[in-house]
């Protein structure tokens, strides 16, 4: 992640991981601890399979897709126009993109969806990887929106800026015991941008199996109300 400080350091091998010394990352801290890669029981949710899978995560199409066009062309010539005419193009795209982000979270928690303009902004504002890990910071699928959200946006996403919500919808659903759908996820990140540093690290993380359980320890201090804010530079 760009800008936050590095708090837990774990290294996880052989179905076991253990943490270490940030300021000395060979001292561990303690013995391994061993982990299940089955999921532990969770309340039972509506089955997802096969064609309704894979529907979860594909691009829209037809109107839909000609709407998003439209709302993308849109978009970027007013974010080019404002970068333009900013002394901090980067500062002023993540001020957008906060702003962007704080205003979809009230939206949804409130039951609301985004239309065309605002997600095309907010997917737009994603390629950012500073915006995207300030998205990140507030999302942990404690609530159910936080996954409609993100495959909301995958879906509308044009190609080039799919990457930024697929990997927020990949992670909430590793979050929530969704293997299968965060690999989908995953690897349309990667379809769209095959050096993706953060696709690259969840697909990992899935294909070695590593339970959610074990993000509570890794994002406890970079919660945002910890006061750990990714920096304005």
């Amino acid at each position: 992640m760009h800008g936050l400080p590095v708090m837990h350091l774990v290294r996880v091998t052989g179905g076991r991981y253990v943490e270490h010394d940030v300021h000395r990352p060979e001292v561990p801290l303690g013995d391994p601890v061993p982990f299940t890669r089955t999921a532990p029981d969770r309340p039972s949710r509506p089955a997802v399979v096969g064609a309704d899978l894979a529907a979860a995560v594909a691009p829209v199409t037809g109107t839909a897709a000609a709407a998003m066009l439209a709302a993308f062309e849109q978009v970027r010539a007013r974010l080019d126009t404002t970068a333009a005419q900013s002394g901090s193009p980067d500062r002023a795209v993540l001020r957008l993109g906060r702003a962007a982000v704080d205003a979809a979270v009230r939206r949804c928690e409130q039951g609301g969806t985004l239309d065309d303009l605002a997600s095309a902004e907010l997917i737009a504002l994603l390629r950012s990887d500073e915006v995207r890990d300030f998205a990140y910071l507030r999302t942990d699928g404690s609530d159910v929106w936080h996954l409609r959200l993100w495959l909301g946006l995958t879906r509308r996403a044009i190609p080039g800026y799919v990457a930024g919500p697929a990997c927020l919808a990949g992670y909430v659903a590793w979050r929530t015991h969704r293997p299968e759908l965060a690999r989908l996820a995953v690897h349309r990140a990667l379809s769209d941008d095959p050096g993706h540093a953060l696709a690259a690290i969840l697909l990992q993380l899935l294909d070695e199996s590593v339970p959610p359980e074990l993000a509570e320890l890794l994002l406890a201090h970079h919660r945002p109300d910890s006061g750990m804010e990714p920096p304005m530079q």
